[in-house]
């Protein structure tokens, strides 16, 4: 199995876990408002550069590291980016920059080969699923 091919399947499984702790951790009210339609199909984008969206103009570009793909999903108020990191110190700095931005955390779980978490400011949340120095991000915003 080529390396590629590996981290598609690590982000799928990794955003299939994010959103499963998404789910699981809203209540009844919060459930309602928030768009919970399936992501359409879209396919990769491999880019060499942090996108300039509405979405991701929300929150910083990490610092170390490198963006792998992002799939566009801004029609429905999502956008999904795929970031590699150079170490897991790397990643949790970002976390921490999250934080110190407003982020607050709704929901988290973390097993020893990976975590997840659901993060919320404003209206937006961000589905983080990290594993393997694989950090995938699904931004979204809240509708009614």
């Amino acid at each position: 199995m080529r390396r590629d091919d590996r981290r598609r399947i690590l982000a799928a499984v990794a955003l299939a876990a994010a959103l499963t702790l998404f789910l699981c951790g809203c209540s009844g009210a919060e459930t309602a408002s928030i768009n919970f339609a399936a992501l359409p199909s879209a396919e990769p984008q491999y880019i060499d550069a942090w996108p300039e969206n509405d979405l991701t103009a929300r929150i910083p570009e990490p610092q170390d590291g490198a963006i792998d793909y992002v799939r566009d999903f801004s029609d429905d108020g999502k956008y999904e980016i795929v970031w590699d990191f150079g170490s897991n110190a790397a990643f949790e700095e970002y976390i921490d920059t999250l934080q110190a931005q407003g982020y607050a955390e709704v929901a988290a779980a973390s097993e020893s080969a990976s975590s997840g978490m659901l993060l919320e400011k404003d209206g937006v949340y961000l589905s983080i699923a990290y594993s393997g120095g694989t950090m995938n991000l699904l931004v979204m915003r809240e509708t009614l």
